[in-house]
């Protein structure tokens, strides 16, 4: 594929009060070996630098409230690439990763990209957090794509905005059922993990445990599925890869096992 003709990618960032990591995420898109591309920052009014910051790499900045769903849609509507790249203001993509998504969708005619995750952090907690995410690179109940045609994403009706959590599982699971077509990447997704710690985490936990129902509402079958801690992380394929690591294993556990209950709180109160 020639690169100088290839298609426009928008990528999309909702920020709010991300001064901390939002530089090393617009740098990772500047740093792109594919340059036909426009970076779009929707921010939800924040009161730290921000904008300051987004400002030395693009002129699309646009406030939007009041949650995620909300923001990526309005960048949507901005966007005029031909692709749409959601990336979130705490995350770090590789260099490689929108040349690779614009390949393998005009390869095999695709109008979606799974993009694999992973953390970088030096916390004990973060290093728990990427043997988790390695655990599940081949659990596609657990998939979410990032990468989408834009004219799919326009006739999905883009991200639902009643939801606040699983908004991008809900998206993923409309694309599946709608019949489009979706594939997957080996390019990974970083997300910044770098100071994390038990009490963050479980803090993000019982904000998303809160309204993760009206998810559950819509699809129940798919969300037990989800929830499943036993089969999320003692498969037999994820028992080899647990024993390599037998620390942060035995730290994933007793995290996961804290994050449920936990869960459980944010979905009673």
């Amino acid at each position: 594929m020639n690169l100088k003709h290839a298609d426009l990618v928008s990528v999309i960032i909702p920020t709010l009060n991300e001064e901390a990591n939002l530089e090393i995420c617009l740098r990772s898109i500047k740093n792109q070996i594919y340059k036909n591309l426009e970076i779009i920052v929707i921010d939800n009014f924040s009161k730290d630098k921000t904008i300051e910051i987004a400002t030395k790499y693009t002129e699309l900045i646009f406030q939007k409230g009041n949650e995620r769903s909300a923001q990526r849609n309005f960048g949507a509507q901005k966007a005029t690439g031909y692709w749409l790249l959601f990336v979130d203001s705490d995350q770090e993509i590789s260099k490689n990763l929108v040349k690779d998504a614009v390949r393998t969708t005009n390869k095999h005619k695709l109008d979606a990209i799974v993009i694999p995750e992973t953390v970088k952090g030096e916390t004990f907690w973060a290093k728990c957090l990427a043997l988790e995410k390695s655990l599940y690179q081949d659990q596609s109940h657990l998939w979410a794509a990032r990468f989408f045609k834009k004219s799919s994403f326009l006739k999905l009706g883009g991200f639902d905005e009643n939801l606040i959590a699983g908004e991008d599982w809900d998206l993923h699971q409309r694309t599946i059922k709608t019949g489009f077509k979706v594939g997957k990447i080996n390019s990974k997704i970083y997300n910044l993990e770098g100071d994390t710690s038990l009490a963050k985490i479980l803090k993000k936990k019982f904000y998303y445990a809160k309204h993760i129902k009206k998810y559950a509402q819509k699809h129940p079958q798919v969300f037990i599925n989800q929830a499943n801690l036993i089969g999320r992380l003692f498969s037999f394929s994820n028992f080899s890869t647990m024993i390599k690591d037998p620390i942060h294993a035995a730290g994933l556990i007793f995290l996961k096992t804290t994050q449920a209950a936990v869960g459980i709180i944010g979905l009673i109160f």
